[in-house]
Order: structure tokens, then sequence, then C-alpha cells
């Protein structure tokens, strides 16, 4: 009521929502707190008396918290539990990934096989984090998804090189990671794998002949 009668704006129209799952045993409950800001939308919908109406509209990060209650939950208090971190786990999956391209860093590299697909996964360690993926390509980058927490993206077709970006940001911060994917060939891998067989074949038969 006094947020529409005196018409406040900023942080005076802010209000913070805890949400407890009370479904879970114990004394110490997992919740969830965020500010919403309180938009009036409507007044007088009734005609026995004036009433108000309005939405919440988020304006601050998703935090982990737990929540305790000595007087069934008249009050409540909240320890949060705060991880601010712009980093993530990535993941790149496939039939054709030669290897393990995976790791936190901010430049992952790795061979996938021509013709064949990959999924790349982001697991950011912040799960209120906003992570968005793109092709590189030529240098200028096309967005690809968006996902909050973790990004599980569809499947990708390797032909040639492709370079991946991914952006995790929280606010307005922000950190990127480039993924790095050559495409080869697999008769060279073939011939490859030939070569490190015969060699060990040698080296073995050098070995009995000694013995």
């Amino acid at each position: 009521m006094k947020i529409t009668e005196n018409e406040y704006i900023g942080d005076l129209m802010k209000r913070t929502i805890v949400t407890v799952d009370l479904s879970r045993s114990g004394a110490v409950y997992p919740a969830k707190m965020r500010d919403y800001s309180v938009i009036p939308d409507t007044n007088g919908d009734t005609t026995d008396c004036l009433t108000y109406s309005g939405n919440f509209k988020a304006k601050g990060l998703l935090i982990d918290c737990t929540a305790t209650s000595t007087d069934d939950w008249q009050t409540i208090h909240v320890s949060q539990k705060i991880n601010y971190s712009n980093n993530a786990d990535i993941f790149v999956t496939g039939d054709g990934v030669q290897g393990e391209i995976s790791g936190g860093s901010s430049h992952i590299m790795g061979n996938v096989i021509k013709g064949t697909s990959v999924k790349i996964t982001i697991n950011a360690s912040y799960n209120g984090a906003v992570i968005t993926l793109y092709e590189v390509t030529n240098g200028y980058p096309t967005k690809l998804q968006s996902s909050i927490g973790r990004l599980d993206s569809a499947e990708y077709s390797i032909n040639s090189d492709k370079k991946y970006y991914a952006v995790v940001s929280i606010d307005e911060e922000e950190t990127g990671y480039m993924i790095d994917l050559k495409a080869v060939d697999n008769a060279v891998q073939t011939v490859s794998e030939v070569s490190a067989m015969s060699a060990k074949s040698k080296a073995t038969t050098k070995t009995t002949s000694k013995e």
C-alpha cells in the first residue's frame, strides 16, 4: 500500500522474499532468497473497497541459504551460502572425440574426427550464473544457446575446425571460455595407431630375440 500510494521507486520498492523447503527434516532447512521490486499494477478492482494489485520483478541474484525458526515460522533466521564465482567446468563429448576434452581453463582444445557430432556441457560454480554459448566464425560470434547454472548443448556436427565461446555472467561480471575443436581425418588417426602398434611389435620382437 505504501509503495503504491507514495509512488516509491528504486530500493524503496524492493522487498526480500525467502522460500523455505519445509519438506526436509531437521532443525535447519534449505532455502532460496532473492530481492524483488514490487511493481504497482491496478487499483479499484472491486466495488466494495479500494484494492491495490501488482507484480514482483526480480531485482537481484538467487541466493542459496538455510533457514531456522524458533516460533513456528513467524520469524526466521537466514544464513547465506554465497558463491558468486564465475568459474565453470566444461566437457566436450561425442563418439569422435579424441581423448578427453574438458577442464576449467579459459582455453580448452582437442581433436574431433570429421563427420561426427559433439555435445558441450558447461557447469557453472554458481547455480544462478547465466551461461551463453556462441559459435565463432571468422572472428564473429553467433549465439547458440543460453541457460542458467548448467548448459547442455544440442549436438553440433564437426566437418571442419570449430571454435565455440562460452560466457558465464553474474550481473555485470563475466568470464569467457574458448573451446577450440580441430577436425581430424579418421584415416590419419588410423594410420597413426597402426604405426604405433607396428613400433610396439618391433620392440617386442627385439626383446624376445635378445632373450
